[in-house]
Order: C-alpha cells, then sequence, then structure tokens
C-alpha cells in the first residue's frame, strides 16, 4: 500500500493485479464498489499489455502521458483486480506524466490504483500532510506495509483532477467513426480535446476539482 504524487493530487493505491490490495484500497476509502478506481500505467507499452491499443483513436493517445482518464474495454483474459471493472466492462486508466507513477508502475509490473488519498467524499489531497486522521487510521488497522512517497515542492503540478472521456465508435454520414464522450473536465481543457479533431459530445457540466 503506497500514498504518493501524481501529476493531479496526491493518491493512495496498490498494484492493480493485486486483488487483495485492490479491495483494501475500497476498504480505506470506504468507496462503493459501484465506483471503480481508476488506474495508471507508466507507459503506452505497459498499456497495451491491458488494452486493445485498436479501440484507441490516435489523436487521443498523442495526449499520453498526461491526465487524461480514458473509460476502455479492456483484453481478454482480464489481469486485474475485477473491482476495476465498471457496469459496461470498463476500466478507467490514463499513462500518468508523473515520473514517480512511471516507477512505481514499472516496479510493480502493473498498472497502479491512483485514487486521491482521501477518505471518499472527502477533499482531494495535494501532498501528504493533507491526508486526514481518518484515512491514516484506517490504513494503520489494515496491518500490512505502507510506503510514503514526497514530492520535491509537496504541490501536484495541476488544481484539477484527470479529464475523463469514453470512446465510442458509431457510423456517421456511412462511415465508421469514433465519438469521444467527455464525462469529467479537468485538467486537459475542453478546447485541447476539441483540438483532435474528433466529434465530442459533452456530458458533463463543469471542471470538478
Amino acid at each position: 500500500m503506497l500514498c504518493f504524487p501524481t501529476e493531479t493530487f496526491y493518491a493512495v493505491g496498490c498494484a492493480a493485479c493485486n486483488h487483495k490490495a485492490v479491495a483494501l484500497i475500497y476498504k480505506v476509502k470506504h468507496r462503493s464498489f459501484q465506483k471503480p478506481l481508476p488506474l495508471a500505467c507508466g507507459s503506452l507499452q505497459q498499456l497495451q499489455a491491458y488494452v486493445e491499443m485498436e479501440e484507441l483513436p490516435k489523436a487521443l493517445v498523442r495526449l499520453w502521458p498526461g491526465p487524461l482518464t480514458v473509460l476502455v474495454r479492456p483484453k481478454t483474459p482480464f489481469l486485474l483486480a475485477k473491482e476495476l471493472l465498471n457496469p459496461l466492462g470498463e476500466i478507467a486508466v490514463r499513462v500518468s506524466a508523473s515520473v514517480q507513477v512511471q516507477a512505481l508502475a514499472k516496479a510493480l509490473d502493473s498498472p497502479i490504483t491512483v485514487s486521491s488519498a482521501n477518505v471518499s467524499g472527502g477533499a482531494a489531497v495535494h501532498n501528504y500532510q493533507e491526508i486526514s486522521k481518518e484515512l491514516w487510521q484506517g490504513l494503520l488497522s489494515l496491518d500490512v506495509p505502507i510506503g510514503v512517497l514526497e514530492q520535491n515542492n509537496n504541490v501536484s503540478c495541476y488544481n484539477l483532477p484527470s479529464t475523463i472521456v469514453r470512446i465510442k465508435k458509431v457510423r456517421l454520414r456511412h462511415r465508421a467513426t469514433h465519438i469521444i464522450e467527455l464525462l469529467r473536465l479537468g485538467a486537459i481543457d475542453f478546447k485541447a480535446v476539441r483540438r483532435l479533431g474528433l466529434p465530442v459530445r459533452l456530458n458533463c457540466l463543469e471542471p470538478q476539482k
């Protein structure tokens, strides 16, 4: 179990292939299994082991590494903890721009969960000093090894979470194309998504902190 900085907020996480550890993250955060934990890969090469890259438009992939989370169907057989799948059979994943996240994902040889280091419903955390007493007590009660990585300036690169999109294949004007369904505005703004040159369907209202 680790607390570590990402390119957005400070996170608590573990190897996404460790079923027991993933279940403990849900427990310590008091997070519903109906809200799958977001994941981060350390590189595109690592992502390719878990996701059918043909499902992702090349224009979208150019925004990685960075704070863009994509809902996408994973490869089969599914190699990660089952709790990470949403009801549509998707995982929420990004390729992280954080050097620390990249190093962790490489060392663990697995994508890692990157949910903010807070109890579900609490304020996002920017550094380890902001972690609530409740979360610390929950972590200590698990009786598992806990690690903490500091960030040099103790401040995340953004004041917003990752932008979340879903990719849908549709037929427009008698040809197959992708539509980007924008589910949450965040560190990557709407204009950047529009510049990808793909149809965008806005399914959210305001950037969320």
